[in-house]
C-alpha cells in the first residue's frame, strides 16, 4: 500500500494545505545543514495545528542519539526518520530510549553512477580490445590510484 509524506513544511499554509490533503505522513526536518529546516518550537506550533489523522516525522542527520530521543518523546513528532550516517548500533540504542517508529533512509549515490556508466561508455568507445577494457574496468573498480600499465 503506497503511503504519501509532504515533507518540508515549516509554515501555517504548509500545515492548512496538509490537512486539506491528507497525507498519512508530514515531515519535519531537523537536519542541520538543510534548507528546510525548522526549530523544535516551530514545529512543535505546527503539530499542535495538525490533524491528529497525519502523523509527523521528524526527520534527523548525524544528531545525537539524546537529542533525537528527547524529540521523540517530546510529543512532536510520531516517527523518526534518520538521514545521516547512524549505524546499527545507533539504532539500537536509540530503540532503548524510545518507543517511537524508526525509519533509516539510505542515500543513493546517483551522479557516482552516472559517471561510472559515463567512464565505462567512454573506455569502450576509446579502445575496442575487450581484453583491455576488462583489465582497465577492473582496475577503475578497485579504485587503484597507480594502476599498472597495459
Amino acid at each position: 500500500m503506497t503511503k504519501i509524506k509532504f515533507c518540508g513544511l515549516r509554515r501555517t499554509e504548509d500545515i492548512i494545505a496538509a490537512n486539506e490533503l491528507r497525507p498519512d505522513y508530514i515531515g519535519f526536518v531537523f537536519a542541520p545543514n538543510s534548507k528546510r529546516r525548522i526549530t523544535w518550537e516551530n514545529a512543535a506550533r505546527l503539530k499542535a495545528a495538525l490533524n491528529p489523522g497525519i502523523l509527523a516525522v521528524g526527520v534527523f542527520a548525524d544528531e545525537s542519539i539524546t537529542t533525537v530521543a528527547q524529540a521523540a518523546t517530546a510529543g512532536t513528532i510520531d516517527i523518526i526518520q534518520l538521514h545521516g550516517t547512524e549505524d546499527e548500533n545507533y539504532i539500537a540504542a536509540l530503540r532503548k530510549m524510545t518507543d517511537k517508529k524508526i525509519i533509516k533512509a539510505f542515500v543513493f549515490f546517483i551522479k557516482f553512477f552516472i559517471f561510472f556508466i559515463k567512464l565505462i561508455i567512454f573506455i569502450r568507445k576509446k579502445w575496442h580490445n575487450e581484453s583491455r577494457n576488462h583489465r582497465i574496468l577492473y582496475q577503475i573498480c578497485r579504485c587503484e590510484t597507480n594502476p599498472r600499465p597495459l
